[in-house]
C-alpha cells in the first residue's frame, strides 16, 4: 500500500477482499433487522443460567448493523448506547458517549 498523504476521493478500497467485505456489510445494512440465530440464543441462555438469571423461552432478540451519519441513524446509535451503557464521562462530567457514536 502506498504512503498516503490524504484520503482519496470517492469510494476506494485497498484490495478485492476489502471490496467483498464492504459489499457484504452494505447488504446487511440494507436488509435491516435480523433475528438472532438459535445457536447464539442458546449461548445467551446458558450464560444467563450461569449467573442465576432466567431467560424466557419466547424471548426474541434481534440485531441490526447501523451505518451512516443520517440524523435517524445517529439518533438510533445514541439511544441504543445510552440505553445499554452507563455514561462515560470526562473530568468535567460531560457524557462522552454521543461523541463516540459520532466518531
Amino acid at each position: 500500500m502506498d504512503n498516503l498523504k490524504a484520503l482519496p476521493k470517492g469510494n476506494w478500497l485497498c484490495c478485492n477482499d476489502c471490496k467483498l467485505i464492504n459489499s457484504s456489510l452494505r447488504k446487511i445494512v440494507v436488509h435491516g433487522e435480523e433475528k438472532l440465530s438459535d445457536d447464539l440464543l442458546r449461548i445467551i441462555k446458558r450464560r444467563y443460567g450461569r449467573k442465576g438469571l432466567v431467560c424466557s423461552e419466547n424471548h426474541e432478540i434481534k440485531w441490526r448493523l447501523l451505518h451512516g451519519r443520517s440524523a435517524s441513524a445517529t439518533k438510533a446509535r445514541s439511544l441504543l448506547s445510552q440505553e445499554q451503557f452507563n455514561p462515560i464521562t470526562d473530568a468535567q462530567g460531560r457524557d462522552l458517549l454521543p461523541d463516540m457514536v459520532h466518531g
